[in-house]
């Protein structure tokens, strides 16, 4: 059997990788488990479990772990870092994994944008950008075909500010 490759330190109990996820609870485990290790319970439901950064403490504690999500993304890998214990992956199987579901992550990133913009009218991708909805005022223009004044009514549109680390990725020494 190959060896499973490690993305944590065996010797500390806080280190988890970081994902730059917005919400991630990552930064509060020390305090978390500071506030309930004295508990006495053996299972942990995770719920909302976003990263898994909190139900993997729970794991590294010894204590059987439920993970959720409503991202099946997340879900999917809270199964196999949280739940799993007996099935380890090779490069080949990973590398696989990653190109067969690529796509299937890059549309539930794109639903997930579009609904969470059209709720709160905006939706931040961390080092991609901002697409935000902008209320664009009524205003005088001209026809193009005929030179002829014209009102373009008031109307919302969605615009994508792009991240400042992308920009300067994209096109270096651009200010």
């Amino acid at each position: 059997m190959s060896r499973q490759i490690s993305l944590f330190k065996e010797d500390s109990l806080f280190d988890f990788p970081s994902t730059r996820y917005q919400g991630s609870k990552n930064k509060l485990r020390e305090w978390i488990w500071e506030n309930i290790k004295d508990l006495e319970f053996e299972t942990a439901l995770d719920l909302f479990g976003g990263t898994g950064s909190v139900s993997y403490l729970f794991k590294k504690m010894g204590k059987k772990v439920v993970y959720n999500d409503l991202l099946k993304s997340n879900y999917t890998i809270g199964l196999a870092l949280i739940e799993n214990d007996t099935k380890t992956l090779t490069q080949e199987e990973i590398g696989s994994l990653i190109a067969r579901h690529s796509g299937m992550i890059i549309e539930e990133v794109a639903e997930l944008a579009v609904s969470e913009t059209k709720k709160t009218g905006s939706f931040t991708l961390p080092g991609i950008g901002k697409l935000v909805l902008v209320k664009r005022k009524a205003r005088m223009g001209r026809n193009p075909a005929t030179g002829a004044t014209i009102k373009i009514p008031a109307k919302t549109v969605v615009k994508m500010r792009v991240a400042k680390a992308a920009k300067e990725s994209i096109v270096p020494g651009r200010k």
